[in-house]
């Protein structure tokens, strides 16, 4: 069976992402209605049983599309949100100990952002001018310039060396008569 385009893949992740968030979000609304204990998920009552078994069903679809969403991520170098909307946990907190969602509001931004990207990028459209920049492409990442990770530790080995040079010029100075 073939694949489909990139292009529709990203419509579908689109429209499993927001089911899923709306299931989350009928399940929180439905847990909130009554006093819970904290934890007490194994045991659902009957008022649970209907937005349980829709929310199991819209996370079952959404890990059916993670394997390519990370493929598709890792190929355009975006960061794959999808893990970390799979990991929230519901109902670990009473509904009066806390009224946020499980999947909090930079978890869903940051899913809009990957998906407006992951959009982008399989329409052809990668940079604000609307070019590709092809110039980098072939080269292993390391030699595609520091971004993310790799920053971070050009700054910290910089700031190594200007304290080992600073422990070098105070060792090295004569003591005091």
């Amino acid at each position: 069976m073939a694949e489909v385009p990139e292009r529709e893949f990203v419509d579908t992740l689109r429209a499993a992402i927001q089911s899923y968030l709306e299931a989350v979000d009928r399940w929180e609304a439905a847990y909130r209605m009554y006093y819970r204990m904290p934890g007490s998920i194994p045991t659902l009552s009957a008022d649970m049983e209907p937005v349980q078994r829709n929310y199991e069903a819209q996370r079952r679809v959404l890990e059916s599309l993670a394997p390519r969403t990370h493929r598709l991520c890792l190929k355009h170098r975006l960061q794959n949100p999808i893990p970390g909307l799979l990991r929230a946990s519901l109902g670990a907190y009473a509904p009066q100990q806390r009224i946020d969602s499980a999947i909090g509001r930079s978890e869903r931004n940051a899913v809009t952002e990957c998906l407006m990207q992951l959009a982008d990028a399989c329409s052809g459209w990668t940079r604000e001018d609307g070019e590709f920049d092809r110039s980098r492409e072939g080269l292993p990442l390391p030699s595609r310039g520091l971004g993310g990770i790799g920053c971070g530790i050009a700054i910290l080995a910089g700031i190594l060396c200007v304290l080992a040079l600073i422990g070098l010029v105070i060792l090295r100075r004569p003591p005091a008569p």
